[in-house]
């Protein structure tokens, strides 16, 4: 069972494509990978790979589901501020330190976040349970 998913930069591209009820982490997120793989300094990939991503470009929003958060690093050296407007039309946008790798000191606001999500689920289960009558087990 799986509760939330966690992308970084293409990973992030990938979670906001899954059709799945449930909140995202995104972090630096590469929102058009088949303009912007072409650009990394050491890229191998071929254009048929580049490109295959490019059908899923245009509904990658399609997917964001409620309680969903964005974290981005205004020093991502590889996207800059590129897509912070898009992503804030579609869910909050947390700044986070460092570049477009996850820096270690963006940690403690992302790992909250995943904690805050946790706990409302629990939360919205155990209502979940007692509106239903299982409170009576634990009497």
């Amino acid at each position: 069972h799986v509760d939330i998913v966690m992308g970084s930069s293409l990973g992030a591209f990938i979670a906001l494509g899954l059709d799945v009820d449930i909140p995202k982490i995104i972090v630096n997120p590469c929102l058009i990978p088949s303009v912007e793989l072409p650009k990394l300094p050491d890229n191998t990939l071929s254009k048929a790979l580049v490109d295959s991503y490019a059908p899923f470009e245009d509904g990658i929003f399609g997917h964001v589901t409620s309680g969903s958060r964005c974290f981005m690093a205004p020093g991502d050296e590889l996207l800059g501020n590129t897509y912070r407007k898009p992503m804030e039309e579609h869910m909050p946008v947390t700044s986070i330190p460092g570049g477009h790798r996850l820096a270690d000191e963006a940690m403690p606001q992302i790992v909250a976040a995943i904690q805050a999500m946790a706990q409302e689920k629990l939360e919205q289960e155990l209502l979940t349970s007692f509106k239903q009558g299982w409170h009576y087990k634990f009497s």
